[in-house]
C-alpha cells in the first residue's frame, strides 16, 4: 500500500462562544509520519518565536492511500495540540475497519461539554453519545453472526466514520456525528446559561 502524509494547521478566528470560525492551512505532504512530525515541530517553533496572526487550535496529520482503484482513501488521522503534543487518533486498522475504541480511550461521556471541529468551524457542543467500544462492536458482530447476517470471520461494515461522538450544539440543526479526533475539551469557561441551553438542545430534540 502506498500512502502520503498530509500535514495541516487549524487556527481559531474569534474568541466568543458558542461558535468560532477556523482557518485551515496545508503545510506539506510527506512520505513518512516521522517527516510530517518533523515539519510540524518546525512550525511549532516558528509559532513560538513569532507573534501568530491567529491562535493555533491543532495540527492534523492525515495518511492517504494513493495509487488505489478507489482514488484517495484515508488510512489514519492523528491530531496534535498547538504545542505539537499528541492528542488523538482514529481507531481504524490498516484494512480501514473500525473494530471499536478501547474504553480507556473514550475521552468524553454523555453530558460532557466539548468543542468540535467541523466544516471550518469550532462549535461548543454537548455529548449525547459515545463511540462504540471494542466490547460493543464484538457484541454486535456476534449477534449478527448468530442471526445469520454475517458469516464467521466476517467483519461488520464499520469504517472511519463510526469512530465518532454524537453531539448537540446551538445551531438549531439537531444532533451531529463528529469523528473522535475532532472532539476537544472546551478551551474557555462555559457559563451556566450556555450549559443549560446545550442540555435543553439535547433533551428536546425528539
Amino acid at each position: 500500500m502506498n500512502t502520503v502524509f498530509q500535514l495541516e494547521e487549524f487556527c481559531i478566528n474569534g474568541k466568543r462562544y458558542p461558535i468560532r470560525k477556523t482557518t485551515r492551512w496545508t503545510l506539506g505532504y510527506h512520505s513518512t509520519l516521522e517527516k510530517a512530525k518533523q515539519d510540524m515541530a518546525s512550525s511549532v517553533d516558528i509559532e513560538e518565536e513569532s507573534k501568530p496572526v491567529c491562535d493555533t487550535l491543532c495540527y492534523i496529520i492525515t495518511e492517504w492511500e494513493i495509487d488505489s482503484d478507489c482514488g484517495l482513501d484515508i488510512i489514519s488521522i492523528q491530531t496534535y495540540l498547538k504545542d505539537g503534543s499528541f492528542y488523538e487518533r482514529n481507531f481504524v486498522d490498516r484494512d480501514k475497519v473500525y473494530r471499536g475504541r478501547p474504553k480507556d480511550k473514550i475521552r468524553f461521556k454523555h453530558g460532557d461539554i466539548v468543542e468540535v471541529l467541523e466544516n471550518g468551524y469550532l462549535r461548543l457542543a454537548i455529548v449525547g453519545g459515545e463511540p462504540s467500544s471494542v466490547e460493543r462492536v464484538n457484541y454486535l458482530r456476534e449477534r449478527a453472526i448468530k442471526n445469520g447476517h454475517l458469516k464467521e470471520g466476517e467483519d461488520l461494515f464499520m469504517d472511519i466514520s463510526d469512530d465518532q461522538y454524537m453531539v448537540y450544539d446551538l445551531t438549531g440543526g439537531g444532533h451531529s456525528h463528529i469523528e473522535s479526533q475532532f472532539v476537544f475539551p472546551h478551551f474557555k469557561h462555559v457559563s451556566k446559561h450556555l450549559r443549560e441551553r446545550l442540555w435543553t438542545a439535547m433533551e428536546t430534540e425528539f
